[in-house]
């Protein structure tokens, strides 16, 4: 696709990518998916990109904010029919929709069906297809490039792969998809470990690539004190605050925090975000005599003030007893793009970001216990905090987005190159 022998790079233009996926925002206000418009931005540097996403439901349920950063892509959306407003939509989470609505389940053919048709007709100008997810989006994909006879390339971020695994036959269509495929990048190399051992021959196919941060957005906080940011946002410049910030979801795992902090009172803590568990973790809160404060979904110069503010960001995310975690919550760099250290789980990509002792700390996840003396100690000894700033700052700028994109587009070339050579 990027190859120098490309034709159209002989014509002078960039060549076309089709991005799939299951998962776009519809604003700035919609935080879904919101990595992959990041990742999605990133590549317009190298390829006119075009994406294709389903439909949203965002603006009935929030009044819609036009996004103020350019856009350099193409979105389409893909509509099916469905009773009512659709279920299985951009900002859903698949795999517990499916669990819980069983609505959701008569929406899969027309959905699947609608994604194909699309997909083909936006594929009759693209020179190459990426898709985010192995499931659905990659089976997408692969059928699509099959037909038109253009490299498909596949973005795994954890969750297409728990989905093929529930699946009657989902490890051979797993194998399948991958060794189709031009190149499959993951994000973390626990990833890629899970992958390879459904089958060793797909060692050569699947490489580790994260998620980036934008550097550029957080860049003029980085240099406020945080005394200052904390006191313009109301809270106690003298008392170390821990910052949740994701969606309210299970895997999340914010009870293990809550627990951890119950009785005590030396450290602030906010919860930004929502979801569908907000309304029982707030009854947590209460019940573990917590007094957080829930602030909803926070975004654009909001979210990165917060950030900021924070002593410490947490991310309590759980393995589930299927062994599902997160892939590589974008956050993360985000915290660290604004010197904020990261208390997390050591699960998925988390202990590839983060230093414990450098940039903050690595915990096992749903363990009580270690969470509370980890949580006490950046009250007791609050100082180490400052120490740990400059090492986060460090991480996070090895994954700004300007370099992650030359590298997924560096990426894209190689193994179009060696396909091409192989052939």
């Amino acid at each position: 696709m990027l190859s120098q022998n490309s034709k159209l790079t002989a014509q002078n233009s960039k060549p076309r990518l089709l991005v799939l996926t299951t998962s776009y925002p519809a604003s700035e206000t919609d935080l879904s998916g919101r990595f992959v418009a990041e990742w999605a931005e990133s590549l317009t540097a190298y390829a006119d990109v075009t994406v294709l996403a389903p439909p949203t439901n965002f603006t009935h349920v929030h009044p819609q904010t036009p996004d103020p950063r350019p856009q350099t892509l193409v979105l389409h959306r893909f509509s099916f029919p469905a009773l009512g407003h659709p279920r299985l939509t951009s900002e859903a989470d698949l795999r517990r929709t499916l669990q819980t609505d069983v609505a959701a389940w008569l929406e899969l053919v027309p959905f699947h069906l609608a994604f194909l048709k699309k997909a083909l007709e936006l594929a009759s100008q693209a020179d190459a297809i990426c898709s985010h997810w192995l499931f659905p989006a990659g089976l997408v994909g692969h059928l699509v490039a099959r037909r038109k006879k253009i490299p498909h390339f596949m973005v795994e971020h954890s969750g297409g792969l728990r989905l093929l695994e529930r699946l009657p036959g989902g490890t051979a269509l797993l194998r399948k998809l991958v060794r189709d495929s031009a190149g499959c990048a993951v994000v973390s190399a626990e990833l890629q470990a899970l992958m390879i051992a459904q089958s060793p021959t797909l060692a050569a196919k699947i490489k580790v690539l994260p998620m980036g941060v934008l550097l550029a957005a957080a860049a003029p906080w980085r240099t406020v004190p945080k005394s200052q940011v904390k006191a313009e946002l109301g809270l106690a410049p003298q008392k170390p605050v821990a910052l949740f910030l994701g969606r309210h979801v299970e895997i999340k795992g914010l009870p293990t925090v809550l627990q951890a902090l119950a009785g005590m009172d030396a450290l602030q803590l906010v919860v930004a975000g929502d979801g569908p568990c907000r309304a029982e973790w707030e009854r947590l809160a209460v019940s573990f005599r917590v007094p957080a404060q829930f602030i909803g979904a926070i975004y654009g110069k909001e979210k990165w003030k917060w950030l900021r503010a924070a002593d410490v960001l947490v991310l309590p995310s759980r393995r589930f007893p299927n062994g599902q975690t997160e892939g590589t919550p974008v956050v993360c760099l985000e915290a660290f793009a604004t010197g904020t250290p990261v208390i997390a789980s050591a699960v998925g990509g988390l202990p590839e970001l983060i230093r414990d002792g450098v940039n903050g700390r690595l915990l096992p996840p749903d363990k009580v216990f270690a969470w509370r003396i980890a949580l006490q100690q950046v009250t007791e000894h609050h100082e180490v905090l400052a120490v740990w700033e400059p090492a986060a700052l460090t991480a996070a700028a090895a994954h700004d987005w300007k370099n992650r994109g030359r590298e997924y587009a560096e990426w894209m070339m190689r193994t179009e190159d060696q396909s091409r050579t192989e052939d």
